[in-house]
């Protein structure tokens, strides 16, 4: 009897401990399912948009205009369509010496080789410059001066950002033919409305005026449905601005 009892008690010890090995393989494996999983994409991010700055009609002030901006994968068949389209040449040259993919400022959306994905971002600065010393201007996403820096935690607190994905291999290699996850910008994100109307702004910014000020109120609140001051200046290209003693540093 004790035989029995005892031959049993190894068969449970026996099968307990085989159930218990073959969960820890399951989830052993489960753990490197994941971890290849997590291994086999390559995000790369290709512009951001923060919060929109927009007139009392929500007309929008700023991220009016956009350009366009491309996620390459470098081959022979990608650079040499991508070389008559391309800004500025440091991106390509970086990408060729790492082998990674790059992304670039590029004039137009069509391109044939599927190693170049183009995805529209809008600018920052528009080209009218409407309403320039209100709203003011920011250096690497950051507000310097005017509504950029004064609404900076709203502006910049959810970025939308506007990425491209790629499938890897185990050694981190793109998989050619693998179409890539694009994710573009929402216009999603926070802004800051004002009491500026953008067709009165832009009545008193058309005026030709030397030097001095306008300023449009509405009597009933206060309201500022205009603003604008002569001259004015233009944020990409503010070493001029500063050099202007008729606008000074104060104003930029």
């Amino acid at each position: 009897m004790e035989k029995r009892l005892m031959i049993l008690a190894v068969c449970l010890i026996l099968g307990y401990t085989c159930v218990m090995a073959n969960l820890a393989a399951k989830m052993q494996n489960h753990q490197l399912l994941e971890t290849a999983i997590h291994q086999s994409q390559l995000t790369i991010k290709v512009g951001q948009a923060d919060g929109t700055i927009y007139d009392r009609n929500f007309v929008p002030l700023v991220n009016q205009d956009s350009a366009y901006y491309a996620s390459v994968v470098p081959t022979f068949q990608s650079i040499g369509e991508l070389m008559p389209h391309i800004e500025e040449i440091s991106p390509l040259l970086e990408g060729l010496q790492n082998g990674e993919p790059f992304v670039c400022r590029v004039d137009t959306d069509s391109f044939e080789c599927p190693e170049i994905t183009v995805l529209e971002i809008p600018e920052r600065q528009n080209s009218s410059n409407m309403a320039q010393h209100i709203i003011g201007y920011t250096r690497e996403h950051e507000g310097v001066v005017g509504i950029e820096a004064d609404y900076q935690k709203i502006l910049r607190n959810v970025p939308d950002t506007a990425t491209v994905t790629y499938t890897t291999d185990a050694l981190g290699q793109i998989l050619m033919g693998e179409e890539p996850i694009v994710s573009p910008i929402s216009y999603k994100n926070a802004g800051v409305v004002t009491t500026l109307d953008s067709r009165i702004q832009a009545i008193c910014e058309s005026k030709d005026i030397q030097k001095g000020a306008i300023v449009v109120m509405d009597v009933e609140n206060g309201d500022i449905l205009a603003m604008a001051s002569f001259p004015t200046y233009d944020p990409n290209h503010l070493t001029d601005a500063l050099n202007n003693p008729e606008i000074g540093r104060a104003h930029v």
